[in-house]
């Protein structure tokens, strides 16, 4: 941000969007997976148990848009159009895609392999992909799209944005197009509705400042209109829509990607109205925990994870089960206010961690020495599955 500002309302709402990645990812149901005839399935079982997951689905429509909803929005608060590709790319790389690399071979294979998740040729085929495709990279997909959507929004903001607007728009368009004739992810399966979602950031920067003063003006119309939108979304009424189907038709297809994306603008817009409300209240965005938790959000975003497996796999649960009630609560929140505890308490550990430029050396040699090895060994024994 720039040097000695920060906006309340991005702080509170980055914070809340923390929370329920970790929120969300504990308490998924039902997920089955399969590698190389390692299988896993778990399963909540009970009321309190179901509604969780309902809650869990409601979090997973629209909380990843919302991250790069925020980036966009920064990108332009930053002034990114202004700086050079020296000053942008080869900081948002080491701020993104190095902890990708470290934390995907360092840590989240390893805890997935130590657990039974997953076998060692699954990790080793997974590590000789971690450049081609983010589809078996696990929670740790974001940081690589976000890079690369991130430095196409820099180019468009950068040489068209600032000259010619509509130019921008028609680019984002062109590449919508794109995504639906061919459903295949472009620029490094970077998915083009991400990209739209970042864009739309960019663009909500303009009119940020006017919205905020709005909402905190008329506090009660914005109080009543995201409870209203609130009941709305209980019943069903936006929040089902259909996805983008490969058997549609072309712009029937455009079509899809509009009713699902629109519902979760709606979403984003409705947090970004309460993020407003709360910066209202006194001395709340100045609160030392929620600083440290904005401040260390990015730690507690990669050490979050593989933290559900541990717990899991110490409780005995894995490689498949099913639970009662009873402990499928306990696990729920042993999975969701135990993890953000010890994320929270680890980060800044972490965050020493990667400002020390001899540690991150040492690393990435390391994952170097990883990926040459797990290349070798996938493509000399055809662990290809």
């Amino acid at each position: 941000m720039r040097k000695g500002k920060t906006i309340p309302e991005y702080t509170i709402l980055r914070v809340l969007a923390t929370l329920f990645v970790i929120f969300g990812h504990a308490m998924a149901n039902n997920f089955t997976t399969e590698w190389f005839g390692v299988r896993t399935a778990i399963a909540y079982t009970g009321t309190a148990a179901a509604l969780l997951a309902v809650l869990s689905d409601y979090i997973y429509k629209f909380h990843m848009p919302l991250f790069f909803f925020l980036a966009g929005a920064l990108l332009k608060y930053t002034g990114a159009a202004d700086k050079s590709f020296e000053e942008i790319i080869p900081k948002r790389f080491r701020r993104l895609m190095v902890p990708y690399i470290g934390c995907l071979l360092l840590y989240s294979l390893p805890v997935k392999v130590l657990t039974g998740i997953y076998n060692l040729p699954t990790a080793a085929y997974i590590t000789t992909n971690i450049f081609l495709t983010t589809e078996y990279s696990g929670y740790l997909w974001f940081l690589y799209r976000l890079f690369v959507v991130t430095v196409f929004v820099w180019l468009l903001a950068r040489y068209c944005m600032r000259r010619r607007p509509a130019l921008g728009a028609a680019v984002i368009l062109v590449c919508l197009f794109a995504c639906v004739k061919l459903p295949v992810a472009f620029v490094l399966t970077v998915p083009a509705v991400m990209l739209l979602y970042t864009f739309l950031g960019y663009l909500f920067e303009y009119v940020r400042p006017r919205l905020t003063a709005a909402i905190q003006k008329y506090w009660y119309a914005a109080v009543l209109a995201v409870a209203a939108y609130g009941l709305w979304n209980v019943k069903g009424r936006i929040l089902r829509v259909p996805l983008l189907g490969a058997d549609n038709g072309y712009f029937a297809a455009m079509q899809d990607i509009a009713a699902t994306v629109f519902p979760v603008l709606l979403d984003i817009l409705a947090w970004y109205a309460i993020a407003c409300l709360l910066s209202a209240i006194p001395r709340l965005a100045e609160c030392r925990a929620l600083r440290s938790l904005d401040e260390n959000s990015m730690y507690i975003y990669l050490f979050h994870d593989p933290l559900n497996y541990l717990i899991m796999a110490a409780a005995g649960l894995l490689p498949g089960w099913v639970v009662g009630p009873a402990e499928s609560l306990a696990l729920i929140a042993l999975r969701t206010v135990g993890i953000l505890l010890v994320s929270w308490a680890v980060s800044p550990l972490l965050h020493r961690l990667d400002n020390d430029q001899r540690v991150v050396r040492w690393a990435m040699l390391i994952c170097g020495l990883i990926f040459t090895t797990a290349t070798v060994w996938v493509y000399a024994a055809n662990l290809i599955p």
